[in-house]
């Protein structure tokens, strides 16, 4: 059964294998009509071994959708976290657990209460766990709290179609509430770990970037070592994403700061020495959602960072080296509601595509060329 919607949106019923069936209905007891406890509506993005560009997302109140179009699945609670599994599809966690849609078999996780995951390569995982989503901040806090206080920080892997998770690594007194994977002043395996905390010299809670390189342990589970824990950006901030913006191969990471009238601006950076240098001064942005993502257009070497306007629109700005300065490339305009979105990553055959989840549950999305 498939209906098409304007923008491109369209909707398709998917049939499932019966073990992936019994999978998503047996997910938890009862079914769940609340929304999402999580930072930012569930989607993720990965290109699969056929070189095609793979979307899951949430939908409310009790699914996901999965796919290259809408496949629609139901589930019997609400999703609180999607990680891309490259060449394999994406882990979906509920609060109860989760499982590998992707898998030619039915792959369980015995780690509930997801909040947030990151992939690390193909079998190895990044989640941040537990918590508490109404907790608040000691003392006189420089800033406001994130959505999430007090959760942990496990790695896993995949082995034997089970999800082995370790440990927690870093204490839970740091406020760990988003995580990122990727590569980092010329080192591939690099975890962004979002932390609201107080520093060294530093004795107010703020939200800061501590980066970690993934290591293997003797055990044979991924493990984190401290690699640049800063205090802060340049200015405070709301989120942040690595990305190539020189379109050097090295790595960089990018922010979305804060200005002092309360407004948003964007500063890319990279490592020098000991610590960040901006690549070039910050952007001004207009009012925007509190999110930045690396992307990749065209044949482009570079990646561009991309928010999304409060009126809607996608707004792109890329560093221009020779002129040293962050300019916007390009606006697409979009729905004016969404839940949530994402910019796929795109496959050797060309560009990724902007998606959109609106609150009516369909998905909204753009072709290659935007």
């Amino acid at each position: 059964d498939q209906r098409t919607f304007p923008h491109g949106r369209a909707r398709v019923v998917l049939t499932l294998p019966l073990s992936a069936l019994l999978a998503v209905v047996m997910l938890a007891p009862g079914g769940c009509d609340r929304p999402p406890a999580v930072d930012r509506w569930p989607m993720a993005s990965a290109v699969t071994e056929d070189g095609q560009d793979f979307v899951a997302y949430a939908l409310p109140p009790d699914g996901f959708g999965l796919g290259l179009t809408t496949h629609v699945i139901g589930v019997r609670d609400y999703v609180t976290a999607i990680c891309p599994l490259p060449e394999r599809g994406a882990m979906i966690f509920t609060p109860s657990g989760g499982f590998d849609v992707g898998a030619e078999k039915d792959l369980w996780s015995t780690q509930p209460d997801v909040r947030n995951a990151a992939a690390l390569g193909s079998t190895r995982l990044a989640l941040i766990v537990g918590g508490d989503t109404t907790g608040d901040a000691p003392g006189e806090p420089a800033e406001p709290p994130p959505w999430l206080m007090g959760a942990e920080i496990r790695l896993g892997r995949i082995e034997d179609d089970q999800l082995r998770v370790g440990p927690s690594e870093l204490p839970h007194t740091i406020n760990p509430w988003r995580i990122q994977h990727g590569r980092f002043a010329g080192e591939d395996d690099n975890l962004l770990v979002f932390v609201y905390t107080r520093a060294p010299f530093d004795e107010v809670m703020r939200r800061r970037p501590w980066i970690y390189r993934v290591t293997e342990g003797d055990d044979g589970l991924p493990h984190l070592d401290p690699r640049w824990r800063g205090t802060s950006f340049a200015h405070p901030f709301r989120d942040a994403t690595f990305g190539d913006f020189t379109g050097e191969g090295e790595g960089e990471i990018a922010a979305l700061e804060v200005t002092e009238d309360g407004g948003r601006m964007i500063t890319a950076y990279h490592f020098q020495g000991f610590g960040l240098e901006g690549l070039a001064p910050s952007a001004r942005v207009p009012p925007v959602e509190d999110r930045l993502q690396a992307a990749r257009r065209g044949e482009s070497e570079a990646d561009e960072l991309v928010v999304r306007a409060l009126d809607g629109r996608f707004l792109f700005y890329e560093l221009d080296a020779g002129r040293g300065e962050l300019r916007e490339t390009l606006a697409v305009d979009g729905p004016e509601t969404v839940l949530g979105w994402i910019v796929t990553g795109g496959t050797p055959a060309g560009s990724g595509e902007l998606a959109c989840v609106l609150p009516d549950g369909d998905i909204w999305r753009t072709g290659p060329e935007y």
